[in-house]
């Protein structure tokens, strides 16, 4: 494979959906930019092989719904957590895969934009399967497909440039698996593009900005405020 294009770094046109989801969950926007970030860089950056990873018809992706308990519990949380966002105080939120995907199930600016999720976490590692249409991804191509796939990773943050880094452990789009060799370097491709996408996003800018620590660690989603 020929040496790739950087990817851009240039803000995008935000489309409506990926910026401040219902309930004002912030940590799904993170999770959603990131991996919109993710699958919209390879498509820019395997651009001929576009209508390889890309499907004409979403694909279905399992949900969980917790119950009202789960829900309720999550989203008083998430209240919390924005309160001391906004009054800069410390805080730290801790996210199961159960209480994101019960946000998720649950959310409806995900249904309305045909963005179907769905999150595991063990240990360190995420994975999040996702069918999204390709008009929510970030450079405005391949319209009328869909991005169908599931996405793995690490992820932690460095509070001196307040960036979040990840590792790229799988990447399975359509019927078509990125081969592993080329992780690192699509990894190190898209690091300085994702972290753009999420600086343009204000609330996560925020949340960024505040950061002292994120992490998953222990199956779950840990978010530490400054």
């Amino acid at each position: 494979m020929d040496t790739p294009p950087p990817a851009p770094a240039a803000p995008v046109e935000k489309k409506r959906g990926l910026g401040c989801f219902g309930c004002g969950c912030l940590i799904l926007v993170v999770l959603v930019l990131l991996c919109v970030g993710l699958v919209g860089g390879v498509c820019y950056w395997t651009y001929h092989q576009a209508s390889k990873l890309t499907s004409p018809v979403p694909s279905t992706v399992q949900n969980f719904d917790g119950g009202d308990a789960l829900y309720q519990g999550a989203t008083q949380k998430l209240t919390t957590f924005d309160q001391a966002l906004q009054q800069h105080q410390p805080n730290t939120l801790q996210l199961s895969a159960d209480e994101i995907n019960t946000l998720i199930a649950r959310d409806r600016d995900f249904a309305d934009n045909n963005i179907h999720a769905f999150v595991t976490m063990t240990d360190d590692k995420a994975s999040m399967q996702i069918s999204l249409p390709t008009s929510a991804l970030p450079m405005g191509m391949f319209h009328g497909r869909y991005v169908n796939g599931e996405i793995s990773f690490g992820l932690n943050f460095d509070p001196t440039s307040k960036t979040l880094a990840f590792t790229l452990q799988g990447l399975h789009l359509a019927n078509e698996d990125v081969p592993k060799n080329i992780l690192p370097t699509l990894q190190t491709q898209l690091a300085p593009y994702i972290n753009q996408l999420l600086q343009n996003d204000p609330e996560c800018k925020k949340i960024l900005n505040q950061a002292k620590s994120i992490e998953i660690k222990d199956g779950l989603l840990i978010i530490e405020l400054e």
